[in-house]
């Protein structure tokens, strides 16, 4: 679902997927979530402490494990 760039119809088909234009209704709905998306991981990128942690990688490995730590013990 795309608006009136001319492009999209072009790429879309080479990539072998549907095409649909929408002006207003759903496509709105679906630019919010892209666009709350973007302001989230813009919020995440400028306010991590980079210099407290080795890497992204690291920090992103605490995470996973916290989650499945807590996964495992509200499984019990």
């Amino acid at each position: 679902m795309v608006d009136k760039g001319l492009w999209y119809r072009w790429a879309l088909e080479r990539l072998g997927l549907e095409y649909r234009h929408e002006r207003f209704g759903l496509r709105n709905t679906v630019e919010r979530f892209f666009r709350y998306l973007k302001e989230r991981t813009e919020r995440f990128y400028n306010t991590i402490n980079t210099w407290k942690i080795q890497s992204i990688e690291d920090y992103a490995k605490t995470i996973a494990i916290i989650r499945n730590l807590l996964t495992t013990i509200g499984s019990r």
